[in-house]
């Protein structure tokens, strides 16, 4: 154990906001007070036979050598984290998250009235569209060891939530 992997706080803001037949529905999340093991990065600084980061090129090399790359040592299985997790490796998850966005127009009841149908909405819809926060993993909400609270916090080879787009219509009868 060396960092607290569940958030202190968690949250989030949802508002709508209207204006004629407009409406515009924001959500934000957020989580802070908790770390990640970024599993992938720790990959990139491996020392073995594997695509890396050029971080490898500043490895140490001799002593006085400051760096916080080790020194290359064939077949090595300490580098990367996977005998002994590096704090090197650890960084902090705090995010604040677009979890969505909609636009949408709702079209007026002289026009519904017209088209024999009670009402009618044109709408885009946005999921996970963007987020702000330090952790250079792709998403720090993400966790290669599932989400429960005895096994989260680690980051290897995680892809990010999807983002999705939707455009649509609704029509009431």
């Amino acid at each position: 154990i060396y960092k607290n992997t569940n958030p202190k706080f968690i949250g989030g803001f949802d508002n709508t906001f209207r204006y004629k037949g407009f409406e515009l529905n924001a959500l934000l999340t957020f989580q802070t007070g908790f770390y990640l093991y970024y599993g992938s990065f720790a990959g990139l600084k491996d020392q073995r036979y594997w695509n890396n980061t050029v971080d490898v090129l500043e490895r140490w090399t001799k002593p006085g050598d400051i760096t916080e790359t080790p020194r290359l040592v064939n077949g090595d299985n300490i580098s990367n984290g996977s005998s002994y997790p590096l704090d090197v490796n650890v960084f902090k998850g705090d995010f604040l998250k677009l979890r969505s966005l909609t636009l949408s127009y709702n079209l007026p009841r002289t026009i519904t009235e017209r088209a024999k149908i009670s009402s009618a909405r044109f709408y885009i819809s946005g999921n996970n569209l963007a987020i702000l926060t330090d952790y250079p993993g792709p998403d720090p909400e993400t966790s290669s060891n599932g989400n429960g609270t005895t096994n989260q916090g680690v980051d290897r080879n995680q892809v990010a939530n999807g983002r999705t787009i939707t455009v649509g219509l609704n029509i009431g009868f």
